[in-house]
């Protein structure tokens, strides 16, 4: 037996069944660095705490986990490496906890890379963006457009902090 349902029920249908896009994420590229002569260390570097930049490049012991196939069991190494090889999880561990790593004075697009790089520069989507600056900009909100139109209007003509939207992988068709 069919029963009838009501108009905006079977829209709703519909629209669920439609294939939707999954959302734009944002990242720092580290590539683009490379591809227009930038040196994404160097622009990484300014950002750390004096403290961090004090121990850039000198060698430190870091205990490393490590997992055991005979035990299974995890297991930590020392292991020496030299500091600040990983500057973005150095930022992100340490200078990102700092007050004024991020400030609402500071331009936008500098506060939104700060963001990214306090994210440990996991792709973010731009609602997550959004909410992270609105935050940080507390009461000056209301002076600065922050709707998603413009801050991706702002990503998207970005030439100068190398954000870039994640490519979507390929879904290859399975062959029939």
């Amino acid at each position: 037996m069919i029963h009838d349902l009501p108009n905006e029920t079977l829209a709703e249908a519909d629209d669920s069944l439609e294939a939707k896009d999954p959302p734009v994420t944002y990242h720092i590229d580290p590539v683009w660095y490379a591809k227009v002569g930038k040196s994404f260390s160097l622009l990484l570097r300014g950002r750390m705490c004096s403290s961090c930049r004090q121990k850039f490049g000198t060698q430190h012991e870091e205990r490393v986990p490590t997992h055991d196939e005979k035990t299974g069991k995890v297991t930590f190494e020392v292991k020496r490496t030299t500091y600040g090889e990983d500057p973005v999880a150095v930022i992100q561990s340490c200078c990102s906890k700092a007050a004024d790593f991020i400030s609402p004075g500071m331009p936008i697009k500098e506060i939104i890379f700060r963001i990214l790089l306090s994210a440990g520069n996991e792709p973010l989507e731009m609602e997550e963006i959004k909410r992270r600056l609105d935050e940080h900009l507390g009461s000056l909100r209301a002076t600065h457009n922050t709707s998603i139109e413009v801050i991706k209007r702002l990503l998207d003509k970005d030439n100068f902090y190398g954000i870039r939207p994640v490519e979507a992988p390929e879904v290859s068709s399975a062959a029939s």
